[in-house]
C-alpha cells in the first residue's frame, strides 16, 4: 500500500540519520488525570446511581538528535468504571511512537487514526461534565479507531498516521492494515477559527468497501467557543450532525452544551448541558445532565484533577 511504502521510506531515512548522529538528548515526562464522582442513569439495565472513578497516566520518553530529529515514545494506561459499577485495574494500555522533523510528524502505534487524533477535524467538541457521556459525535456510525481502555485488546493492529503542517494548513493521512482502512484530510486555520475535513474508505463492517466523510468548523469569539460537525457514511440512514458550545465565566468557570444526531432512524438525538469550575492546582468540580441516544436520562457530578 502507498501509505506503508511511504512509512518504510521515512523510517529508512530516520535510521540513516540516527546512524550519522553522535549526540542525543533524552527526557522523561509524565502526565495524567483522576476522576471520581456520582453518576445517575435511568437505563433499567444498569444501577440507577453509582460511583464513578477513572485514572489515566501517560509516560513520554523524548529524544532529540543533534540534527533536530525528535523521537517520542509514549505509553498510556487507563482504568475506568463500568456501567454496572465495577472497576478493573489499570490494564488498558496503548503504546505509540512519534517522529517529528520540520513540519512532518509520523505516528506509529495503537492510539488513534486521523479522525480520532483530532488535529484535522474536531470530532468530540467541548468536555461536558464529569464523564462526557454526551459528545459532538455520540453514536456516529463512522469507523473511528482509537484507544479504548475498556477493550483491553492484547493484540492490536498498529495505525500509521502522517501529518504535515505548513503555515495555516495541515494535511494528514492514516492507514490500518487490519481492515485496509485509510483516511485523508486537510484543515485550514485562520484568525482563531478552523475548518477541516476527512474522507476515508474501509471494509470494517462488511466485505464491501464503504466510504465515509466528516467535516468540522469551529473557533472562539471572546469568551464564547463553538464546534460544528457533519458526517456521513454508507452504513447509516441519514446525515449525522452535531453542535458543541462553551462559554467562559471569568477564568475559573465554564458552561457547556452539546447536541448530536447520529443519523440512525432507531435512535434519538443526544443532548446535554454541563459546567466545570476550577478550584486551582489542576483540580475542578464538574457536572452535567442530558439525554442519551436511547432516550435515557444521564447526570453526573464530581471532581477532576490533572497532574
Amino acid at each position: 500500500m502507498p501509505m506503508l511504502y511511504f512509512g518504510k521510506l521515512l523510517i529508512s531515512a530516520i535510521v540513516t540519520s540516527m546512524l550519522c548522529t553522535h549526540q542525543v538528548y533524552a527526557e522523561l515526562s509524565s502526565s495524567g488525570f483522576g476522576i471520581f464522582g456520582i453518576v445517575y442513569d435511568s437505563d433499567p439495565s444498569t444501577p440507577s446511581t453509582r460511583l464513578d472513578t477513572e485514572f489515566g497516566l501517560e509516560l513520554d520518553l523524548k529524544s532529540t538528535t543533534s540534527q533536530g530529529l525528535e523521537f517520542t515514545a509514549s505509553m498510556l494506561f487507563e482504568a475506568v468504571s463500568n456501567s454496572d459499577g465495577t472497576m478493573g485495574g489499570a490494564e488498558g494500555s496503548a503504546g505509540e511512537i512519534e517522529i517529528m522533523y520540520g513540519g512532518f510528524t509520523l505516528y506509529l502505534g495503537n492510539v488513534g487514526d486521523l479522525i480520532y487524533a483530532g488535529n484535522i477535524v474536531d470530532y468530540y467538541g467541548y468536555d461536558i461534565g464529569l464523564t462526557d457521556f454526551a459528545e459532538l459525535s455520540t453514536g456516529f456510525n463512522l469507523p473511528v479507531n482509537g484507544f479504548d481502555p475498556s477493550k483491553n485488546d492484547v493484540n492490536v493492529y498498529p495505525i500509521v498516521t502522517v501529518e504535515y503542517t505548513h503555515e495555516n494548513f495541515t494535511a494528514g493521512a492514516s492507514y490500518i492494515d487490519e481492515n485496509e482502512e485509510w483516511q485523508a484530510g486537510l484543515v485550514y486555520t485562520f484568525k482563531g477559527f478552523s475548518v477541516g475535513g476527512v474522507y476515508g474508505i474501509t471494509n470494517e463492517n462488511s466485505s464491501d468497501r464503504d466510504a465515509f466523510w466528516v467535516v468540522s468548523f469551529g473557533g472562539e469569539i471572546g469568551s464564547f467557543g463553538f464546534a460544528l460537525l457533519a458526517a456521513n457514511s454508507e452504513l447509516q440512514d441519514q446525515l449525522s450532525y452535531g453542535a458543541s458550545i462553551n462559554y467562559d465565566i471569568g477564568t475559573t468557570t465554564d458552561l457547556s452544551a452539546v447536541y448530536s444526531d447520529n443519523g440512525m432512524d432507531d435512535q434519538q438525538a443526544t443532548y446535554a448541558v454541563g459546567f466545570s469550575h476550577s478550584l486551582g492546582g489542576g483540580v475542578s468540580i464538574a457536572g452535567s445532565v442530558g439525554k442519551t441516544i436511547y432516550d435515557y436520562t444521564n447526570a453526573d457530578f464530581g471532581v477532576i484533577f490533572d497532574f
